[in-house]
């Protein structure tokens, strides 16, 4: 009789773990995040925002220390961070971790190839002065997934840059298009996530820019910019 308590007492508490936040892994290294269903902000408080930052940090080789490589994003600096936007209609946060495109800062992009089997997160706001205590991804739905080998296109087959604007080229049109813009010291500097057609850009500082466009989180293009 004691062992069937504690067996619901079990399951009670997983579906309270996996109710107000949840992770669920795609293929080729992608994780769908959804957050605050049933209004349930037990585990951080958004207290009105309609955006949540995800800070992140991971092992890849938790097994063996002397392969590890630690990924970790940068505190400071929102702007490189995943973030989980409220759905009015699905009344909660939704988003996606992309492993193969998620550029941490120092250590980079985490090769293709290489198997996550679990890592850390904190959901916090965007100043970073509130936020969560330290989860762990396998707590909340995650399993093991493996980054994907991007397949690498001709930059001038998928955009172009002309006067201040970046365009995506017509037969790109109806794929998934996410840019990531980079200085030469490989800071982020813009992200935009499923753009439509094209993003203005005559408001950044003159200088030299990398931008890599992902395309389905499948194949990239890399085009250095002068602006």
């Amino acid at each position: 009789m004691k062992k069937i308590a504690l067996l619901i007492i079990a399951i009670a508490f997983a579906q309270f773990s996996f109710g107000q936040l949840s992770l669920t892994s795609q293929t080729n290294g992608t994780v769908s995040v959804e957050y605050g269903a049933n209004n349930d902000y037990s585990l951080y408080d958004p207290q009105g925002d309609t955006q949540i930052y995800i800070y992140m940090w991971i092992d890849t080789n938790q097994t063996n220390p002397a392969l590890s490589t630690m990924y970790n994003d940068d505190w400071n600096d929102a702007t490189g961070l995943v973030v989980l936007n409220y759905d009015s209609n699905a009344q909660k946060f939704t988003g996606t971790i992309d492993f193969n495109t998620h550029n941490f800062s120092g250590e980079g992009i985490i090769p293709d190839g290489t198997q996550i089997n679990d890592f850390n997160l904190i959901l916090r706001n965007q100043a970073g002065n509130r936020q969560s205590a330290d989860l762990l991804a396998t707590n909340y739905g995650f399993q093991p997934t493996t980054t994907a080998g991007l397949i690498e296109l001709s930059a001038s087959d998928v955009l172009y840059f002309t006067k201040g604007q970046l365009f995506i080229n017509p037969e790109y049109l109806q794929q998934k298009i996410d840019i990531q813009l980079f200085n030469l010291e490989g800071k982020l500097v813009l992200q935009k996530n499923n753009l439509i057609k094209t993003l203005n850009l005559s408001n950044l500082t003159k200088d030299i820019y990398i931008i890599k466009v992902t395309i389905d989180n499948q194949k990239y293009a890399v085009k250095k910019i002068v602006l």
